[in-house]
């Protein structure tokens, strides 16, 4: 069998669809209501908009009431041209599915997903100041002395006798030359809601496996190999693109929920009746017993890459800057999935894989990279039941469920640090500093992945 299909949604994030609250309004104007439940709306627009008359004669146009004389604001967020823009995804998959022996199936799948025009609130830096922006001003900024001016106040003599000055007669005197260079010198901040300018793609190739019910065992198998990229975190908010002068779709990367490799097993067992055990006590104490399980493994979560010390920000106004990864060095100097180490005393990450930018740059890295991964933690559970027949009225069954059921052992999150840091110990020789590190907090793991446990549930039906 063959089988092609492709999907195409378009919609947006509902209106007021929130648990707890929902705000409506415009710029400094806004009401607060609250939604009943989860999927309820808060309001609707034809019930009207619920401004009270002193909030509507509260209104005040001036451009210029913000910010406050002698200081900076955040500027009220705005709503960028593409807001009412709805996202877009469009789904093809092709795959086929053949019976290979009786009762024994195969399928393929390949999966394409695209998603565009997506809420990516954060994705563009409105008031970062680009290198290009500093040149023009006759300033480096890769220059150590031009750097240093850029973070002198405004009213300072060095900056003064550069012919620098106020972008306005009252903007702040204390405040730094790259503050006054910005876009919107009078705004420390400036925010949209509902920009419109994400992404993402999702590939992935799917098998199965299934054995249909035949001598009383059924099993399944599926496995996944998949890429999950996105300039957007999980199809919503954005992280910031570090150089201003890259469009958006320079900030794809690995999604933070990318999980490139993941098999499921699963598989019911009726057991056979012994033929000395067809009738009598040995038919209610030896029939009617079954077993199944469920397992699932696949690639550990990735690991954000670490920012640098790097300090173009401060005169750029961007976030923070990632390290750029060096060529040639393992990420890792022990397995985060080996158990062969001291916990208290060692480094799992290797620092020389990872160097700060050049002074007044910024990093060539992404947010992730998909060999930098944590622990895997598998799932495997295990059943096995009864059922007693008394009457036909009256039945009888127990069941036990174990978890864990091989008493799998797995690290807690890691204690990322930086790459730059320097290396501590504590007096008992256990890490408190670094890079990649457990130290004490290896006492956490019990509560992180549990130890194997077990329930048995008894049920009467009459």
């Amino acid at each position: 069998m063959f089988h092609v299909s492709s999907g195409f949604y378009s919609g947006q994030l509902p209106f007021m669809n929130e648990e707890g609250w929902s705000t409506q309004g415009f710029d400094y104007n806004q009401t607060t209501i609250t939604s009943p439940s989860y999927g309820i709306a808060a309001g609707q627009f034809s019930d009207g908009i619920p401004y009270t008359a002193s909030a509507l004669t509260a209104t005040n146009f001036d451009p210029g009431i913000y910010p406050s004389s002698g200081s900076l604001n955040a500027a009220p967020a705005f709503t960028p041209k593409n807001a009412g823009h709805s996202g877009r995804f469009v789904q093809t998959s092709i795959g086929f599915e053949r019976e290979v022996i009786k009762d024994l199936s195969i399928e393929a799948t390949f999966i394409d997903n695209r998603g565009v025009w997506l809420n990516s609130d954060g994705l563009t830096g409105y008031n970062q100041l680009t290198a290009s922006t500093i040149a023009s001003y006759g300033l480096d900024i890769t220059n150590a002395t031009d750097f240093n001016l850029l973070t002198q106040s405004i009213s300072s003599a060095t900056v003064v006798a550069k012919g620098f000055t106020k972008p306005y007669s009252s903007f702040p005197s204390g405040t730094s030359l790259a503050q006054a260079l910005r876009p919107f010198p009078q705004f420390s901040s400036v925010s949209d809601h509902y920009e419109r300018n994400g992404n993402t793609w999702y590939d992935a190739a799917q098998f199965k496996l299934t054995k249909r019910l035949r001598n009383g065992l059924s099993i399944g198998a599926n496995y996944t190999w998949s890429k999950n990229l996105g300039t957007v975190a999980n199809g919503n908010r954005a992280g910031p693109i570090q150089d201003p002068t890259l469009p958006p779709k320079s900030q794809k990367t690995y999604e933070s929920i990318d999980l490139p490799q993941m098999v499921k097993v699963n598989f019911t067992y009726d057991l056979p009746t012994f033929r000395f055990a067809h009738a009598g006590w040995k038919h209610a104490i030896l029939a009617g017993w079954t077993t199944d399980g469920i397992f699932t493994y696949s690639s550990g979560s990735l690991i954000a890459t670490p920012s640098s010390t790097n300090s173009v920000t401060s005169v750029t106004f961007g976030t923070s800057v990632w390290a750029n990864r060096v060529a040639g060095q393992p990420l890792f100097l022990h397995s985060v999935n080996a158990h062969n180490v001291n916990p208290y005393t060692t480094f799992f990450y290797n620092p020389a894989a990872w160097s700060n930018p050049a002074t007044g740059t910024y990093g060539t890295s992404k947010g992730y990279y998909s060999d930098f991964r944590g622990p895997r933690y598998p799932s495997e559970q295990l059943g096995f039941g009864k059922n007693f027949s008394f009457r036909e009225s009256m039945k009888f069954s127990l069941r036990a469920d174990l978890f864990n059921v091989f008493n799998r052992w797995a690290y807690p999150s890691l204690n990322e640090g930086s790459p730059f840091a320097t290396r501590k110990y504590a007096s008992d020789g256990s890490i408190t500093n670094g890079f990649g590190y457990l130290g004490n907090s290896i006492s956490n793991a019990g509560g992180n992945f549990a130890p194997r446990s077990g329930s048995i549930v008894a049920r009467i039906q009459f």
